[in-house]
């Protein structure tokens, strides 16, 4: 088993290794403020050592597929919650009656999935993608330290580091479509340009929008593959698209279990402006990872 880093009783266990006594006033709290500066998220688990589904659900976390997830995209918080006498807010705030009880946090503690009861390995895998997948939710970049000032930049390859302070708004992306010689519908009300793109395995629907009041532009493709819940292969292809966006430079699938639609989505911070080329870069970039992986995900929703 890899050496992550749990807490259980106030105390920072390193699992299957050396015992570090390091006293934590909240380990939750200090695995939010872990996850926040290493770019990861936080995956706690409410355990005691008199319930048998949690040493059973212990065997699932020392799988190897399970432990290597939860090791390169987690911080691992364990709390023994004794007879329910420990850790009292923490089993009130999420409503912990039973255990085991999994939850998956962001790096600002926000609550993006809880599972009650124990899953076997392959069920635990797929209950992790299903919950990144309808967050939305994407590995950050590591916090920089303090000391160096930073820059609002889009994640995106080859962005210049020179942009243009301009307003960013919808009739400057219609400007920017315009130089791209592509065609567009501009809604101006509502803040976006619509078109087709032609790639080379499909054509994509996509959506170019400007948020003026919070600084930021979206490069969206919608109605990318229908992926419906209850699809034999809807668990093979979640965990496919949740393994791409853990590697994806630029932009996130995302899917919404109501419909099964699957999109890709880019935002860029538009505080210090967007350039032309920033833009281009942007776009083809989205437009690339949508055509570059349709082959590969068609192939895994026929049960390829």
């Amino acid at each position: 088993m890899r050496g992550r880093i749990a807490v259980s009783l106030g105390l920072a266990v390193i699992v299957g290794m050396s015992l570090c006594q390091c006293v934590l006033a909240d380990p939750i709290t200090d695995g939010i403020v872990a996850a926040s500066k290493s770019g990861k998220y936080v995956l706690v688990d409410f355990w005691a050592d008199w319930c048998g589904w949690c040493k059973r659900m212990d065997v699932t976390l020392a799988d190897p597929k399970v432990d290597a997830l939860v090791h390169d995209n987690f911080v691992y918080v364990k709390l023994d919650v004794g007879q329910f006498d420990k850790y009292t807010d923490r089993l009130k705030q999420y409503n912990v009656t039973g255990i085991p009880v999994m939850l998956i946090l962001d790096g600002q503690g926000k609550l993006l999935g809880q599972q009650v009861g124990y899953l076997p390995p392959e069920a635990f895998l797929v209950w992790e993608a299903k919950t990144m997948l309808v967050a939305g939710a994407k590995p950050v970049e590591p916090a920089a330290p303090t000391a160096v000032a930073t820059q609002p930049a889009a994640a995106v390859p080859a962005q210049p580091t020179v942009v243009v302070k301009q307003s960013v708004d919808v009739a400057l992306l219609a400007k920017y479509l315009g130089q791209m010689n592509l065609k567009f519908e501009t809604a101006t009300e509502k803040g976006y340009c619509h078109l087709f793109v032609d790639g080379e395995h499909a054509t994509y629907e996509m959506y170019v929008l400007a948020d003026t009041k919070a600084s930021r532009a979206s490069i969206v493709v919608r109605h990318y593959m229908t992926v419906a819940a209850a699809d034999k292969n809807c668990d093979k292809v979640l965990r496919h698209l949740m393994g791409l966006n853990w590697k994806l430079d630029a932009g996130k699938f995302e899917w919404n279990p109501d419909d099964g639609e699957v999109g890709l989505a880019l935002v860029l911070n538009t505080e210090g402006g967007l350039s032309f080329d920033a833009f281009k870069a942007a776009f083809d970039a989205v437009k690339g990872t949508a055509d570059e992986k349709y082959p590969e995900l068609q192939k895994a929703l026929n049960g390829g």
